[in-house]
């Protein structure tokens, strides 16, 4: 037996996109003491998932940084949309 029989996806760097995307995007709804307490877990939670991937041969190593990437460009993405819409909403001030 492998290390750990663990399944393969076609998608690798799924796993790190969601974490990585979904806790920061969390991070912007929330207040300021717990958003800090809130990037700071997840960043922790998110490296260690990251190279745990890879320490038990799941992940190629460019497989979790392209999912790093992609989380992290979808996560500007968001921050940019929904910063844009709140920026909508608030009352011109002319």
């Amino acid at each position: 037996m492998d290390r750990l029989q663990l399944y393969k996806r076609s998608c690798h760097q799924c796993d790190c996109f969601v974490w990585f995307s979904g806790f920061l995007n969390m991070a912007v709804l929330i207040k300021k003491i717990s958003r800090t307490m809130l990037i700071f877990i997840s960043a922790i939670f998110i490296l260690t998932i990251g190279f745990s991937r890879i320490y038990l041969g799941a992940h190629y190593p460019s497989d979790i940084l392209g999912g790093f990437f992609t989380g992290g460009f979808w996560l500007g993405s968001t921050i940019w949309i929904y910063q844009r819409y709140k920026m909508s909403l608030a009352p011109n001030a002319s």
